[in-house]
């Protein structure tokens, strides 16, 4: 059966080693912007704070890490609120955002496969001879107010071999029945490959 084109970012699951998703989450300071931020979203540094990424093509950069959720003192709701993104244009004096985040290079997450930096199609599908080649991300049309969720999706298009040119590996292959890894668009899991620390 196809797999649809459902991308919801880069869903933190684990650490390489094991351990629960609780382990590797750190806490920085994301830029108020009148766009929105989305779990699973790749984050970068601009001017020492956290934004969404937006380079693509296969020339990616160092990635911050993955967003997971976001506080900020809501314009609408006039008290502090944790959600799993940030609607943009509601914090209050236009304040910065706190983003919990995922910046551990034994992170790995899950993420489903498209054919370009739009990501507006499903790609691959990635095989288990691809499994250690490098990855960058597509950023898809915007995430989802309903989920929280980011449309980030992973590039296949940009498929490499040489590693510190793009920001994510390629760890492993999910199975079936959760997506079919024999058709475009399948589910794979990945780690951080190129990695800039904030704080």
């Amino acid at each position: 059966m196809a797999n649809v084109l459902a991308p919801s970012g880069f869903r933190y699951i684990g650490l390489v080693d094991g351990s629960s998703p609780n382990f590797g989450i750190a806490t920085g300071f994301a830029a108020y912007n009148a766009s929105a931020m989305y779990a699973g979203d790749p984050l970068v540094l601009s001017g020492g704070l956290l934004v969404p990424a937006s380079t693509t093509g296969n020339t990616g950069a160092a990635i911050a890490g993955v967003a997971v959720s976001f506080k900020w003192v809501s314009t609408t709701f006039q008290q502090p609120v944790w959600r799993p993104y940030y609607p943009g244009s509601d914090s209050v004096s236009n304040a910065n955002v706190d983003v919990r985040y995922v910046n551990n290079a034994g992170a790995i997450f899950e993420v489903q496969v498209s054919s370009s930096s739009a990501g507006t199609a499903v790609g691959g599908p990635a095989v288990q001879a691809d499994v250690g080649s490098f990855f960058n991300f597509a950023t898809g049309a915007g995430g989802s107010a309903a989920t929280g969720q980011s449309s980030f999706s992973l590039d296949y298009s940009t498929k490499n071999a040489t590693k510190g040119v793009l920001p994510f590996y390629l760890y492993s292959l999910e199975s079936a029945p959760r997506t079919d890894p024999a058709t475009a668009g399948n589910l794979v899991r990945v780690g951080i490959s190129t990695l800039t620390l904030a704080g």
